[in-house]
């Protein structure tokens, strides 16, 4: 079987194309050129049909090329700083860009709360595609000018898997400076070996190490997101942005430089969702509830015997039974009110909260099981 067949994109109707900011930067400066590349192959895609979405790293590099400063800071709030100066020329460039093919864009800066919260996420999801009804393509960026460290994605790559599942796309290209993922550091080693398909997550594959002069990722974190991505049903390939047109040269020359991380079953985007997104709480329960939850029952509040952590409605916790995690779930109520009802009968809600949201504190289709000694899920929604 021919391995282009793997990227087959008239498979694909919905892109999400991640740029690392080694790939719109040179010598500190930025590379409009590559920008104009990538807004010409976003054109092709588009007269294809293709709806196409862009995570763009950048804005701390465009800052310190306002301010004229050339060593990345150490400080966060200086880098949040050089972010919010930033991040309003980097996207004056790409508009600049996409005009020129009569393409609109538009700035999506997107919070680390706005996936972690069901309702924000489902607000976020609805903004996109009133964008891609509109046939504008967004520009998305974590609002890192305001995020604190404990709630950060911490790198694009991170982001742009979220933001791949929360538009349901189904091809995420992620950009870098080297021709894909190596067996060893291609920068270190000659006789490295470029791997050009992966169908399963191997171990070794979880130690390769690389670290972005101006981003905050590397491989590892792109190896990450890919994988998320293919063990959500979703293809994802890791190239060469350096290169001319990458994404043209990724259709029509079978020989350009790539990895492609080949999609497993496909997933629910809530299953999807529950299962990378960050846990904000425990959930400690008893044998009645465990025995509950893994015959595709809710959670009550009866079974739940300690909580641990602050969260609100709609934020997604682990499920915690002889201390090991078997499940996670999206709560119907606060943390506070949680410790409150906490191992009582579901009548008695309303008396001692004044309302009752729901009967359970998770429901049925909203817990996926987890295999507790591979802390992977075997179980999904209904």
């Amino acid at each position: 079987m021919d391995k282009q067949e793997y990227l087959d994109f008239s498979k694909y109707n919905r892109i999400v194309i991640k740029v690392g900011s080694a790939i719109i930067t040179n010598n500190y400066d930025i590379d409009e050129d590559k920008i104009n590349q990538i807004a010409q192959d976003v054109y092709y895609l588009n007269k294809q049909n293709k709806e196409v979405l862009i995570v763009s790293s950048g804005a701390v590099a465009c800052g310190m090329k306002v301010l004229n400063i050339k060593k990345k800071p150490d400080s966060i709030p200086l880098r949040q700083a050089l972010a919010s100066i930033g991040q309003p020329y980097l996207m004056s460039i790409y508009a600049k860009a996409f005009a020129r093919y009569s393409i609109n864009t538009s700035q999506v800066l997107i919070s680390i709360e706005d996936i972690l919260s069901r309702k924000r996420f489902l607000n976020a999801k609805n903004t996109f595609e009133a964008l891609f009804g509109l046939k504008v393509v967004p520009i998305v960026n974590e609002n890192d000018s305001v995020a604190i460290k404990e709630l950060m994605f911490g790198d694009n790559d991170s982001l742009s898997s979220h933001i791949l599942n929360l538009i349901e796309g189904n091809l995420l290209i992620i950009l870098t400076d080297v021709d894909g993922v190596y067996n060893k550091d291609p920068k270190l080693y000659k006789d490295s070996t470029l791997i050009e398909i992966v169908t399963q997550e191997e171990t070794w594959l979880k130690s390769l190490k690389g670290k972005s002069k101006l981003g905050e990722g590397g491989i590892s974190s792109k190896i990450k997101s890919a994988f998320i991505a293919s063990q959500g049903g979703k293809t994802a390939v890791i190239t060469n942005g350096k290169r001319q047109n990458p994404i043209k040269s990724l259709i029509f020359d079978k020989a350009f430089p790539k990895t492609i991380f080949l999609p497993n079953d496909y997933v629910k985007s809530k299953v999807y969702w529950i299962n990378n997104c960050l846990s904000l709480g425990k959930l400690y329960i008893d044998n009645g509830a465990f025995e509950s939850i893994k015959n595709r029952k809710g959670l009550l509040a009866k079974g739940i015997k300690t909580i641990e952590g602050s969260f609100s409605k709609g934020n997604v916790v682990d499920i915690v039974f002889e201390n090991k995690r078997v499940a996670k779930g999206i709560v119907n109520y606060d943390s506070t009110d949680i410790e409150k009802i906490k191992g009582i009968h579901s009548s008695q809600i309303s008396s001692i909260l004044g309302y009752k949201a729901q009967a359970d504190v998770i429901s049925t289709d909203n817990i996926i099981l987890v295999n507790a000694d591979k802390g992977e899920p075997y179980a999904k929604l209904h």
